[in-house]
């Protein structure tokens, strides 16, 4: 009771101190629900996702924030939250953060069957019980500085309009306008596991060494950090985590290898 309490004066301070008009919008899609965090219909969600975590900075962004709820058969496997808004002068701009698992296992950022989660600009959470459960929540994301210093952007704004802009599901399909082309980040994010993954075999069965496997990566890694798209970007970043696996110690690389190359291609369709 009294973290809902708690919850429910950080939410009015939250929405007093929102300078911008904020709207809604999709995804329309069966099974698929997203609803404003600072709606009284999920604020019960919103307290349990918080957890004990409940902080001035965390509720500046609620008023931006969506809980998605997934009633579908399917897990969701990537989704952006995508802002867009106009300042006093007429200026537009936007915010697109992207939450993902492409890897087989879990990192907290799926949104399984009958769950939902709640998606900020900067992190997204789930309860770790029911959702009006007590205990503490389960997070992927940033905190901390970025927070503040994406709640000002906001609360500087005339307008915020707050879209999913991207669903990923298990299955491939697509769903969304991905106005802000962040699909290509996931296709890249594979395509580079793939290069990487062949670049590290291929090289050890010429004979080279562990070293020379490093040399390569490093040097496409280079190649690639002054990329201009999502889709190098992603791929840029695959090579620097291969080149990181090794430099470390057991079997981590090779035991990478082989999950990435044994796996199935993951074919993206709408």
């Amino acid at each position: 009771m009294m973290r809902s309490a708690t919850l429910f004066f950080l939410l009015s301070s939250a929405v007093l101190a929102q300078a911008a008009a904020v709207s809604v919008k999709g995804p329309v899609f069966p099974g698929l629900r997203m609803t404003l965090a600072t709606d009284p219909r999920v604020r019960e969600f919103v307290a349990a996702a918080i957890g004990t975590n409940v902080a001035e900075d965390l509720s500046g962004l609620l008023p931006y924030s969506v809980v998605l709820e997934n009633s579908t058969a399917h897990t969701l496997y990537a989704y952006t939250l995508r802002l867009t808004f106009v300042d006093p002068n007429g200026q537009s701009g936007g915010h697109n953060r992207q939450y993902f698992n492409l890897d087989g296992t879990s990192n907290g950022a799926e949104i399984a069957p009958g769950t939902a989660r709640l998606v900020t600009p900067t992190s997204s959470m789930a309860p770790s019980r029911k959702w009006a459960g007590q205990g503490t929540s389960s997070s992927t994301g940033r905190r901390s500085a970025d927070v503040s210093a994406v709640t000002d952007r906001l609360r500087a704004q005339v307008a915020v309009v707050v879209a999913i802009d991207l669903i990923v599901f298990d299955t491939g399909l697509v769903v969304g306008p991905d106005e802000g082309n962040t699909l290509s980040y996931l296709r890249g994010y594979l395509t580079g596991e793939r290069e990487a993954a062949s670049l590290v075999t291929n090289s050890l069965k010429k004979g080279a060494s562990i070293s020379a496997v490093s040399r390569d990566l490093e040097r496409v890694a280079g190649e690639l950090a002054a990329a201009s798209t999502f889709y190098d970007t992603a791929r840029g970043s695959q090579f620097r985590r291969f080149l990181g696996l090794t430099r470390s110690s057991g079997d981590s690389l090779m035991k990478e290898v082989d999950r990435v190359l044994g796996k199935p291609p993951f074919e993206f369709h709408r």
